[in-house]
């Protein structure tokens, strides 16, 4: 493998765990939701 190669999987992998970080972000703010809405209907 030479730089170039390695350049290219360094920003595969960066990419990747940007897509995970922004999917892990959208879960937390969904699950936050469906608690305020759980929660307004039992009361």
């Amino acid at each position: 493998m030479d730089a170039d190669d390695s350049e290219s999987l360094d920003r595969c992998v960066e990419r990747v765990r940007w897509k995970i970080d922004v999917r892990r972000t959208v879960l937390t703010v969904v699950e936050a939701s469906l608690n305020e809405m759980a929660a307004g209907a039992a009361t």
